[in-house]
């Protein structure tokens, strides 16, 4: 299946699946939504999407609780990860989750949404998320594209993106 075959899929999944609920979970746990971006890489994209709510089960973890993900060392999301086999490639999918997780408890202080809060591009949001490590310029994009489309997100300009 083709990337934007995919995308298509992703996108009416989604159209399906935002509700006002859904709305909730992502206003008050940005970084769930984020961190299933992060392990979007050699699965389907279903599987990938699903891990940072089987990960915070697992480590018995409230979604909205940042801070306890933030304490947990790469070791423990490494052997959770094989132990678990949330991936095809448990170790890389861990690394980057879990740098992640790092990533916006330093530069962010914690709050995933500063990463597109304020008067952004597309091409800054874009540029944010390749700070990401394992996070390429096609899931950069896509990130952009569902915060805008689907979740509402306003940009100061969309020429960095398409617009399905």
């Amino acid at each position: 299946m083709s990337i934007i075959e995919e995308a298509v899929k992703a996108n009416q999944f989604l159209k399906e699946n935002i509700s006002e609920s859904n709305l909730t979970t992502f206003r008050r746990n940005p970084h769930i939504f984020l961190l299933g971006a992060v392990v979007d890489f050699q699965i389907p994209w279903e599987t990938a999407w699903r891990i940072p709510y089987a990960v915070c089960a697992d480590l018995n973890i409230e979604l909205s609780d940042f801070s306890s993900l933030y304490q947990v060392d790469k070791a423990s999301f490494t052997r959770l990860f094989l132990e678990k086999k949330y991936h095809r490639f448990n170790i890389k999918a861990a690394e980057n989750f879990y740098e992640a997780i790092q990533l916006i408890g330093n530069m962010y202080d914690g709050e995933t949404q500063k990463i597109w809060d304020g008067s952004l591009s597309s091409a800054d949001i874009i540029l944010r998320m390749l700070e990401f490590k394992g996070v390429g310029i096609k899931i950069a994009s896509m990130v952009a594209n569902i915060l805008h489309r689907e979740y509402g997100i306003l940009f100061t300009d969309y020429s960095a993106i398409d617009i399905i």
